[in-house]
């Protein structure tokens, strides 16, 4: 019997045929239950068998949890080392453009270009992101309605607002322009 529901149908079957369908009576008593114990028993195994195959199933499914958590701990870990591999390489990058007095060619850094047929190193300008400099005095049609804080501020049309006026820095705003390392 190929299932639970197979061999249930079976113990319908068997009942149905072990009476009399006029009286209602059973027909051959030992044969009957014999044949019910038998299903039984095939019920109770299948039954069994279905709960150890669930059982299992939910084992795999810790241990992949598991192996989940342990994958995520290590992709964590070398993310943090390419950042600080980025971050070494930028500085080492960068403080080649400072000269004997301190002051950083930034034209300079935006021109630097490191290529080999294995890797590229390039530098672009950011697009400046917004800094607020005074929550008090952002004006009222910046400022979203709740509890005042930065990020009730709409720093986006603040920033377009800032560009279309071609300003970089207003009394309770800046925009932070920056060059960033591009590696390929």
């Amino acid at each position: 019997m190929a299932n639970i529901y197979d061999v249930n149908q079976a113990l319908i079957d068997a009942i149905e045929m072990g009476m009399d369908p006029e009286t209602g009576e059973i027909l051959d008593c030992e044969d009957l239950q014999s044949k019910l114990n038998e299903l039984h028993l095939a019920l109770s195994e299948k039954i069994e068998n279905s709960v150890w195959y669930k059982k299992n199933i939910d084992a795999d499914i810790e241990a992949f949890k598991i192996e989940e958590d342990k994958l995520e701990l290590r992709r964590k870990r070398l993310e943090k080392k390419s950042v600080w591999i980025q971050n070494y390489i930028d500085h080492f990058i960068r403080s080649q453009f400072i000269d004997e007095f301190g002051n950083f060619d930034e034209e300079g850094l935006n021109k630097y270009k490191f290529i080999t047929p294995r890797c590229e190193i390039s530098y672009r300008k950011s697009k400046g992101a917004l800094q607020i400099k005074d929550l008090s005095i952002v004006p009222k049609e910046y400022v979203k309605p709740h509890v005042l804080s930065e990020t009730d501020i709409d720093k986006m049309k603040i920033k377009q607002d800032m560009k279309d006026k071609n300003l970089t820095e207003t009394e309770y705003a800046v925009i932070n322009k920056s060059i960033g390392i591009q590696i390929k």
